[in-house]
């Protein structure tokens, strides 16, 4: 198999990853996204484009054409990434709240009795 098809079979295998439903575990599918795009760029470094066949320029063709859905699939994965987090860090100041409802109180707001 030519690195060429090597890099087809790869993009394919990222592709169904990436677009497939919401997996409970995004760990896991990140570290699996991450490790095939490593073998990708080891691929990609070895393949000489002024010396493709036919054959090879159409699936490196079919691969660009995937590879615009890999990345609107991995900007998705961003996006819900950066809203757990956000919900996460508020639910976590909320929590602080509601644990110590006095920390929120300004220096500048202390009262003093003058009379003794």
């Amino acid at each position: 198999m030519s690195a060429v098809q090597e890099l087809y079979v790869l993009t394919k295998e990222l592709y169904e990853i990436s677009t497939e439903e919401k997996e409970k575990d995004t760990d896991k599918k990140i570290s699996m996204i991450s490790s095939i795009l490593d073998k990708r760029e080891e691929l990609l470094s070895n393949i000489n484009i002024n010396s493709l066949q036919d054959e090879e320029k159409m699936y490196i063709y079919k691969v660009i054409e995937m590879d615009k859905e890999i990345n609107e699939s991995c900007k998705t994965i961003l996006i819900e990434i950066q809203q757990k987090l956000r919900s996460t860090t508020k639910a976590k100041s909320t929590q602080k709240k509601y644990l110590n409802p006095y920390s929120q109180i300004h220096q500048a707001s202390r009262f003093f009795d003058k009379k003794k």
